[in-house]
């Protein structure tokens, strides 16, 4: 069964779930499976470049960020793409696109290709995250920004990649994981590459397009996989949350990057942005934060009236109280 939860029961679930998650460890899943881009990426594509993108220093040990990426913080070792697929495992790339591109970086549908060829399966047990769609707005967009009709051109582009990444979590969902946590797209305007500029509101529609063809057809996934428990993350949402209150979540600036291009700044857990679109480490660490209040939100109410049943779950309304809760945690 699916189950489409907003409004008022949703915000006070996020709430009392933001206590559980403190507390609550993320071996109540067996192990963690990642499939993505930048955002995600362990340091593949740092290994897979010969130790030459990103630059490390400035940049953590291959992360795009100054410290381990979000999905190194929700309590599992995974290993890098060349590792063994029986265990928690990490196939994100720093640039990859939804498509199946076989090319360095891979794209997102041929990290899962990869994946089922070394003999990876997906269990019952299993927390698979799916996170991508930025890199097919950012190589699209200067050229639709010089077209004729600039959102006539991205809107094939985002819609395509909202149908890569739901096929991606409809053909792990039928393997057999059985939680899939899928984020939308951040609202781009708020970072520094975009923050201010002519492109911001192209970057923004291309954004909210693909969430909303993402939100459609999960949903649509969700109601033909019941054996899957499948959570949409809302990232864009959460930016203004953010943005509005930055101190209240341990941020003091979260317009400018920290790494400029040329220097890094005294105090990158000040900042949210490490460059133009990355998190510092202190980023990653909110939206591991907020990861969990999704995951552990699911918990909760396993032990109440959702016990033994598999829930969709897009905390839409509920989120702005999550985001409160979650200013009170340690960052």
């Amino acid at each position: 069964m699916s189950r489409f939860l907003t409004g008022g029961a949703v915000a006070a679930l996020a709430l009392a779930a933001c206590a559980f998650a403190g507390s609550a460890s993320a071996q109540t899943y067996n192990r963690l499976v990642v499939f993505g881009d930048s955002l995600s990426d362990n340091g593949n594509l740092y290994l897979i470049s010969g130790g030459t993108q990103p630059p490390s220093p400035p940049y953590y040990q291959g992360r795009f960020s100054s410290g381990r990426v979000w999905t190194e913080l929700l309590g599992f070792n995974a290993a890098n793409f060349n590792g063994s697929v029986t265990g928690s495992i990490n196939y994100a790339f720093g640039g990859s696109r939804t498509d199946a591109s076989t090319g360095v970086p891979f794209g997102m549908l041929n990290q899962l290709s990869r994946y089922t060829a070394a003999g990876g399966k997906f269990g019952s047990g299993d927390l698979v995250t799916v996170l991508g769609g930025a890199n097919d707005i950012f190589q699209a967009l200067p050229a639709a920004g010089a077209s004729s009709s600039p959102v006539a051109a991205m809107t094939p582009v985002v819609t395509t990649a909202a149908a890569n990444v739901n096929s991606l979590v409809n053909t792990v969902a039928g393997a057999g994981a059985g939680t899939i946590l899928v984020s939308n797209l951040p609202k781009l305007s708020l970072t520094p590459q975009f923050r201010g500029t002519a492109a911001a509101p192209l970057a923004d529609y291309s954004a909210s397009t693909f969430n909303t063809a993402l939100q459609t057809s999960i949903a649509a996934t969700a109601a033909a996989r019941p054996g899957s428990n499948i959570i949409l993350m809302d990232l864009f949402k959460v930016g203004d949350t953010l943005a509005a209150n930055p101190g209240a979540f341990g941020i003091t600036n979260i317009t400018q990057p920290c790494f400029n291009g040329a220097t890094v700044c005294s105090n990158p857990d000040s900042y949210f942005y490490f460059d133009g679109v990355h998190p510092t480490a202190a980023g990653h660490r909110i939206i591991a934060q907020l990861a969990n209040d999704y995951l552990y939100y699911g918990d909760l109410g396993a032990q109440t009236t959702l016990q033994g049943e598999t829930a969709y779950r897009h905390r839409e309304d509920g989120l702005d109280a999550a985001g409160e809760a979650l200013s009170g945690r340690s960052p």
